[in-house]
């Protein structure tokens, strides 16, 4: 039946455009709300190594250069998804904290979005991260999706347990236009 029905891997594409395209919908009519787009991630922070791919701090040269891998899962409007930061430390002073420079990935079932990921890291009774996750690039479904995602959470001193948020702030580029994408 392969000259007059879709074949398999049609009709997933054509559920999930279906479902992208409700979702693109939705955001449409709720335009001139001012809701977030916020959901909760429960992870693992990797242990803090050596990293000789880590670039240099150039304002505090001869220090080690170190890096840690978060990795958190979340639900999406489209499904579960993964998010993955690969990140440097940065020292950038004494007074308690340090900058974060690397790169993540959010692995979906409509495609991957993967870019730079920048912020810091608070030392106390809990770690917090703050990192900006800004999109660059994007396969398959997600191809033209652009814009931020915010991850931020704590890693208690016991555990590498990692709990947090992000917060969506996509959009998809069709020519000069822009529209908002509430994947979160």
């Amino acid at each position: 039946m392969r000259g007059r029905g879709f074949s398999g891997r049609a009709w997933c594409v054509a559920l999930i455009c279906s479902v992208l395209m409700v979702t693109a919908s939705a955001t449409t009519a709720g335009a001139t709300a001012t809701t977030t787009h916020v959901a909760t991630v429960n992870g693992r922070v990797g242990p803090v190594h050596d990293d000789p791919t880590c670039p240099p701090n150039v304002d505090f040269p001869g220090g080690v250069e170190q890096s840690q891998k978060i990795v958190g899962l979340l639900e999406t409007r489209i499904g579960p998804a993964a998010v993955v930061a690969d990140v440097c430390y940065i020292f950038v002073g004494a007074m308690g904290g340090e900058r974060l420079h690397g790169s993540f990935s959010v692995l979906t079932f409509a495609g991957t979005l993967r870019g730079t990921a920048d912020g810091t890291i608070g030392f106390g009774a809990s770690d917090h991260y703050a990192l900006t996750l800004t999109v660059e690039h994007g396969s398959w479904l997600l191809s033209r999706v652009r814009g931020t995602l915010a991850l931020d959470g704590d890693v208690g001193r016991d555990s590498p347990a990692f709990t947090g948020t992000l917060t969506s702030d996509l959009h998809v580029q069709w020519g000069s236009h822009q529209l908002p994408l509430p994947l979160i």
